[in-house]
């Protein structure tokens, strides 16, 4: 159904963001065989050292540790850019990432900021003229007046912590569609994704790149 979806609405057109990257695994080599290009999130402070990408991937800035500071505005629910600490120093630490990972990947830096947990408190939002744009998950809540290249499908279904059927991502896809989306990113979170996981993926690859 999910293949028959896509080849009936030949206007769609698909990108992939992947969060969580700080270092070489086996689990980043079987998300680079997928052979889809990659926005590939990664945190600063947690990757040690450069490793090896595909041409076709870019890296993206996901915070800067990955450390939930809570959220006092989002009812205390995960948020590493929180309005509970320190602005200047969440602002400090940002662009020490910012400077770590161009350095680091200067082949497939791009400025745009992931927020881990995909949250930015109002507060810290407007302050970020530093990037070009942001990543988070689609959303109509408005906290910076930068561009925004936002996720629609999360392939994993956290309750349970598993990957989506094909059935659930061709409802969701579905619903898009109604919503007159057409340019449509999935996101997904290699580190946690098992090895049938990945087949999964592959055979969904396939199918995005045919369109």
């Amino acid at each position: 159904m999910l293949e028959k979806l896509i080849e009936n609405n030949p206007n769609l057109t698909f990108w992939w963001r992947d969060d969580d990257a700080h270092q070489a695994s086996k689990q980043l080599d079987a998300l680079i065989a997928l052979n889809f290009p990659i926005k590939l999130a990664v945190i600063p402070n947690k990757t040690i050292s450069t490793f090896d990408l595909p041409n076709s991937f870019q890296v993206w800035q996901h915070g800067f540790d990955h450390t939930n500071h809570g959220s006092t505005i989002k009812a205390h629910k995960k948020c590493e850019l929180s309005d509970t600490v320190s602005q200047t120093l969440l602002i400090q630490n940002l662009k020490l990432g910012q400077s770590k990972l161009r350095t680091l990947f200067p082949d497939h830096f791009e400025n745009i900021l992931v927020p881990p947990w995909n949250r930015i408190d109002p507060i810290l939002g407007k302050t970020l003229t530093f990037y070009d744009a942001i990543s988070s998950y689609y959303t109509n809540e408005t906290y910076s007046d930068l561009p925004r290249q936002d996720c629609h499908i999360d392939l994993i279904n956290w309750k349970t912590k598993s990957l989506k059927s094909f059935q659930e991502i061709t409802t969701e896809l579905l619903h898009l569609i109604e919503l007159n989306i057409t340019h449509i990113g999935f996101l997904s979170h290699h580190l946690i994704h098992s090895n049938t996981d990945f087949k999964q993926l592959k055979t969904l690859s396939v199918l995005l790149l045919k369109s």
